[in-house]
């Protein structure tokens, strides 16, 4: 999309004298390479004003998530978590050069955007192919490509969801499979009015394993039964009646909510804010006990199994060719009342 999200802070300063506005500025453009820091091929991550801002940034692949993207992903949430206390953020900025005074706090939010027309497409059908071909497990392929410290997708769900900042998403186009997932561990989601969000993996012979115990927390489980099952997609409203969205405004106005929420945050005191994220996530583990690690164990083993069946191969092929499933052509399910 030509809207997406960088935080200027000559840009931000210039613009205004009130402290509280150019707090809350984050403009709505491409982050452009010589205003980041790297993150990887797939991703651009900048921080500036007290806001980590990581922007997805494979328009062409749809912004699907490949061994590259979770790697920038996970590099982005240990850099933000890493400059969430005012230590460390004094001390150097991303590109490790003396900021000291340019950037005299802590990161306080986090903001997750994406370039293209699309949000997030989830998996990525060519490494879901090569997966399904070669028996590799989730965890394999992740051990393969990524380094030691990076666990597998579970954790990558559990490290966006547990980031002690707040979180705000921006999808300005559809998120589909993972991307919901993305979107599910996000305190704050703004969606474009045109967008549209589904749980497509059954479609493709997957299951949304690894992702269940965020998206069933953010929709519910009489919701997730049916977007689980059906795979079918569900627009930004829809999205915004069940939970999964926070608010729907036109692409238009995506910079208007996103300067709303900005500006409501820089009124909280950044402690209390971290505290009560805290707060939030411990009430939420501690309701299920000893139950979290064998959740994430479970849907990891589910992941794993489905990756192996057939159907995976056979739902990447026609994605990627565009052509029905060979569940599609047995003819459609009928039934009389």
């Amino acid at each position: 999309m030509p809207s997406s999200f960088s935080t200027s802070c000559r840009e931000n300063m210039s613009d205004t004298t009130d402290r509280d506005s150019a707090s809350s500025r984050l403009l709505l453009r491409d982050l452009s390479h010589d205003e980041v820091f790297k993150a990887g091929e797939s991703c651009l991550f900048t921080v500036a004003d007290g806001v980590a801002h990581l922007q997805l940034a494979r328009p062409k692949r749809l912004n699907a998530l490949n061994q590259k993207t979770v790697l920038a992903i996970w590099k982005a949430l240990d850099e933000t978590t890493r400059l969430s206390s005012p230590e460390d953020a004094t001390r150097t900025n991303v590109l490790g050069q003396d900021d000291t005074q340019s950037s005299p706090s802590a990161v306080r939010v986090f903001v997750l955007s994406a370039q293209g027309k699309y949000f997030c497409s989830g998996a990525d059908a060519q490494e879901l192919m090569a997966s399904a071909s070669s028996g590799s497990t989730d965890e394999t392929i992740a051990k393969a490509a990524l380094p030691e410290d990076v666990g597998s997708m579970a954790q990558l769900w559990e490290k966006l969801s547990s980031l002690p900042v707040p979180t705000i998403a921006i999808a300005q186009g559809s998120a589909f499979g993972g991307g919901v997932g993305l979107l599910s561990c996000c305190d704050i989601v703004i969606a474009s009015a045109g967008a549209s969000f589904a749980l497509s993996e059954v479609r493709i012979g997957m299951t949304p394993a690894t992702i269940a115990p965020h998206v069933i927390s953010k929709m519910g489980n009489a919701n997730a039964r049916r977007y689980f099952l059906t795979g079918e997609p569900m627009t930004a409203e829809n999205a915004k009646q069940i939970g999964l969205v926070t608010e729907v405004a036109p692409k238009a106005e995506l910079q208007q909510k996103l300067d709303h929420f900005l500006k409501e945050l820089t009124k909280c005191a950044p402690k209390a804010t971290q505290a009560s994220k805290r707060l939030l996530l411990g009430v939420q583990a501690l309701q299920g006990n000893d139950a979290n690690q064998l959740v994430r164990k479970f849907t990891q083993d589910e992941l794993d199994k489905i990756r192996k069946s057939p159907e995976v191969m056979q739902g990447a092929m026609a994605m990627l060719s565009k052509s029905k499933k060979p569940w599609e052509e047995q003819g459609l399910l009928k039934a009389k009342l």
